[in-house]
């Protein structure tokens, strides 16, 4: 049976999706996880949800070392008018010069809303002699306006210089800040350097991981500052950390005494952590002692009665490798109970007056296929 509707009552039924509504399918299935198959089948229905699609699809890119080159080709000539979008950018340069000059100023791409940037597996060089060329990508990128959150990850400095001249870059806006895996091309870069001027960072708030070599920042607003102490190295504190540092971060393996004691003004001091991390190799699971736990406290004591301390954590991670022998036991309990009595017994006076919060965790390490499992794991708030 065929019906049909007089030509008034068509117009009426051809509704049109309200575009707030629009707006609220689109941040939902934005917040999926595999968001961006569905987001690119929806930015197809029509003009006006490609519009509010755009937005999601292009606010977090990641391009990876595979062909890198026609990758940035795309973005930074032909789909240039996606950069407005992109608020979260990280590129790996598979272990290539990331500041030779890449275009010409009619092709120039400004990002003017990117907020967080993460430069991995690339060599910064041939910056002795000044900035870095404005048609360089990573300039370009370092500048951009509104720019809080940079991270260098497995990354090659020719020198101090090189840093520097990045730094400088990107000095006004720049909130948060860090280092993983950074090396220098050249052996004591630091004598071979001196800085017209210091890095004047107002607007930083945390820093992870400063390498051994960095100019002199002045930071006087740095709330967060995190120390990777590796094993067999002198722990110093950059001597540019303002006084007013309030949350500092041990990472170690061992010697939080010596990085205890080299603290330059503890009074200032209102949040510590101390983050242990050990890799057993071998078929027995070793734990700290209770000597181990009181050496400790006496430690934190005495740093307390020098500093304000408002709270200490200590987090202890214990990762074996996938070929050790572990017993049967399911939930570990039997281990639990007894690896909490043993740190309230070290650390019982901190724990009493509820100013140390411990965590534990056990993992088992899968080399080949690089996955942890959590074994065990546990909090103490209080000694109760």
């Amino acid at each position: 049976m065929i019906v049909s509707y007089p030509s008034h009552l068509e117009d009426t039924m051809v509704a049109k999706l309200p575009v707030e509504l629009i707006h609220i399918i689109i941040t939902f299935v934005s917040s999926d996880h595999d968001r961006h198959k569905t987001l690119a089948a929806c930015s197809l229905v029509c003009r006006g949800w490609d519009d509010i699609c755009r937005v999601h699809i292009f606010d977090r890119i990641i391009i990876g070392n595979k062909n890198l080159a026609p990758r940035l080709s795309f973005l930074c000539h032909t789909a240039s008018h996606l950069s407005e979008h992109i608020r979260d950018l990280s590129i790996s340069w598979d272990n290539r010069n990331c500041l030779a000059s890449d275009w010409n100023s009619e092709s120039f791409v400004p990002f003017k809303n990117l907020r967080t940037l993460c430069l991995a597996n690339g060599i910064a060089r041939g910056l002795t002699d000044g900035p870095p060329s404005p048609f360089s990508v990573t300039a370009s990128l370092l500048a951009a306006p509104c720019l809080k959150d940079l991270t260098f990850r497995a990354w090659t400095f020719a020198n101090v210089s090189s840093l520097y001249r990045m730094l400088v870059l990107c000095s006004n806006t720049l909130e948060q800040l860090s280092f993983d895996g950074v090396s220098f091309l050249y052996s004591q870069p630091s004598s071979e350097f001196i800085a017209p001027l210091p890095i004047r960072m107002g607007a930083l708030r945390s820093m992870k991981f400063p390498p051994k070599y960095t100019p002199i920042i002045e930071c006087p607003n740095l709330e967060s500052l995190s120390i990777r102490v590796e094993v067999g190295e002198v722990w110093v504190l950059p001597s540019w950390v303002p006084s007013g540092l309030r949350d500092l971060t041990l990472y170690g393996t061992y010697y939080y005494q010596g990085c205890i004691n080299r603290l330059p003004f503890p009074d200032h001091l209102r949040h510590l952590t101390i983050d242990v991390q050990k890799f057993l190799f071998g078929s027995e699971v070793r734990y700290p002692q209770t000597a181990d736990h009181e050496g400790l406290s006496q430690v934190l004591q005495q740093l307390r009665r020098r500093a304000a301390l408002e709270r200490i954590d200590l987090k202890v991670t214990i990762t074996i490798e996938d070929g050790a022998e572990i017993h049967a036991t399911s939930d570990w309990t039997d281990d639990k109970a007894r690896e909490v009595a043993n740190f309230k017994l070290g650390l019982g006076p901190l724990l009493e007056e509820k100013v140390l919060h411990v965590a534990f965790a056990l993992h088992r390490w899968f080399d080949d296929s690089e996955e942890v499992e959590v074994l065990m794991g546990w909090d103490v708030r209080t000694a109760d």
